[in-house]
């Protein structure tokens, strides 16, 4: 009887190990450069992995981009560091400025760049394809233009690409004026970056009411814009703008909330078939004080609402009350059959300006950036309805961390068989006994989730090489991950100023 269960408890051991995720590191580490506070995209082409990293120069008035380059094939060896900023002559500064980029397709992308021109008094958009391997550039070509004031109130433009890279719809957003009513002009562009349609709109406000907006456009070149705006003696709300660019007409939709102290925090948009849907989360007027000096991003429910991407109808707009969160971040939206799954980060990020140094120069300020977590939160959304089906927390407090970017205070997530897997870190105390000296560090820990939003799994990750040993001090990097053509994921270990790469295989 005794040696039937050992065998069977050696056997259930030996199930557990199996189901454990596949991690094999490179050999040697790579350094760290340009990444605090940088916009970081990845592409995987031919095997080598660019990580294209692009931050405002406050001192240039540009954006710098540089794109690290590694050799997946090569023990991840990094090949180079190419910088393809907008090129600054030896005295004074470019005025051409990076808008915006958008990759086209592999290794291409595509700058959009604004210049004013002093002689006509009009702010123009350029269009310049770059390699980011070779780092070629294409001569500039102009886009489109607007009038403009003058050089510090020029007017402002807005791009967006739909997700077959087939559109980019523009908004030309005129020089800031009270006192008439804001007129704005809606461009839409092919896969040649040549103008299709274009349509003017004036809002029945000033440029005084005008806040923030953000565009989508479909894969048929059909527009959705969201935007702020805020009238005299009302509550700020949101407007929501449908550009039918074969009608070549403008419909308005407000979405303010029934009750006017809820306001929208933070959304994201996704076109499928012939629908879009636009989910976040709002929270009431409250406010809410995180543990770290600064303002904090609240909520109190999670909306869901689909339009009719042809005709800009919209099906329903559905709110849905939750707790109280003090920090809340969507981390990804994604959907599956008639569901989708929200994944939020509970983080909170502190920006701190550091005094200036004795002979420093004036306005060259340097910044501190902190980042503290409460865990993760996963609802998931009836797509046919907005309604919530659940909502659930992995409470996982987390210590705070410096200028790292949050790097592992998230999650690396996968959906597969409809059940979500998020990979975090739980920071513990490897030394133990009585009398000891802590040595913190951050553990791999895998948790599967359910459609039910059950957890039916919750492990951690022995086999990681990482975050459970002091042989070295490479933690997981819960911000990167990419997915090969094997199914395989490059992901990345830190350690201060270094880096491993390494596969994932689930």
């Amino acid at each position: 009887m005794k040696i039937k269960l050992i065998m069977f408890l050696l056997l259930c051991v030996s199930s557990f190990a199996q189901t454990q995720p596949s991690f094999t590191w490179s050999k040697e580490a790579s350094s760290i450069e340009n990444e605090t506070e940088y916009k970081i995209e990845n592409v995987l082409e031919s095997d080598r992995l660019f990580r294209v990293k692009s931050k405002y120069n406050d001192k240039v008035f540009n954006t710098d981009v540089f794109v690290d380059i590694f050799d997946s094939k090569d023990d991840f060896e990094k090949d180079d560091t190419n910088t393809i900023s907008v090129e600054q002559p030896v005295m004074g500064l470019n005025m051409l400025t990076l808008n915006s980029m958008f990759q086209v397709k592999g290794k291409e992308y595509v700058y959009f760049l604004t210049e004013y021109n002093r002689t006509s008094r009009e702010n123009e958009l350029f269009f310049q394809k770059v390699n980011i391997d070779t780092k070629t550039k294409t001569r500039t070509q102009l886009t489109t233009k607007m009038p403009g004031k003058n050089g510090s109130n020029p007017g402002e433009f807005y791009v967006a690409q739909s997700e077959n890279k087939m559109f980019y719809v523009i908004l030309k957003q005129p020089s800031y004026d009270k006192k008439v009513n804001e007129k704005v002009m809606l461009c839409l562009l092919d896969d040649k970056f040549k103008v299709v349609k274009e349509i003017e709109y004036e809002f029945p406000f000033s440029s005084k009411q005008s806040g923030d907006q953000t565009l989508f456009v479909s894969n048929t070149g059909n527009v959705f814009m969201l935007k702020n705006i805020d009238l005299p003696k009302a509550k700020p709300y949101m407007g929501l703008y449908f550009w039918d660019s074969k009608a070549n007409t403008v419909t308005e939709k407000s979405l303010k909330l029934e009750q006017d102290f809820l306001q929208i925090n933070q959304f994201k948009g996704k076109f499928i078939n012939d629908d879009f849907y636009l989910q976040g989360f709002y929270s009431d007027s409250a406010r809410f004080f995180s543990i770290s000096y600064g303002v904090s991003s609240p909520s109190t429910g999670i909306f869901g609402s689909k339009f009719n991407a042809l005709t800009g109808e919209m099906n329903y707009f559905t709110y849905n009350a939750t707790n109280r969160y003090k920090n809340f971040y969507i981390k990804d939206i994604l959907f599956d059959g008639n569901k989708s799954w929200m994944i939020f980060d509970q983080v909170y990020k502190e920006t701190k300006r550091l005094p200036l140094p004795p002979g420093s120069a004036s306005f060259d300020f340097k910044y501190e950036y902190k980042y503290d977590s409460v865990g993760l939160t996963v609802a998931m959304l009836d797509i046919t309805s907005g309604k919530l089906d659940w909502i659930t927390d992995i409470k996982n407090d987390e210590p705070s961390t410096l200028n790292d970017n949050g790097n592992f205070v998230s999650s690396l997530y996968f959906l597969k068989n409809n059940k979500l897997s998020l990979i975090y870190n739980d920071t513990r105390d490897l030394n133990t006994g009585a009398v000891h000296v802590p040595y913190n560090s951050r553990i791999p820990v895998l948790q599967t989730i359910d459609a039910q939003g059950k957890t039916i799994e919750r492990m951690d990750l022995t086999n990681a090489g990482v975050g459970n040993t002091k042989k070295h001090c490479f933690e997981l990097d819960t911000s990167f991950k990419v997915q090969t053509a094997d199914g395989s994921y490059i992901v990345r270990a830190k350690c201060g100023n270094s880096a491993w790469y390494g596969f994932l295989t689930l």
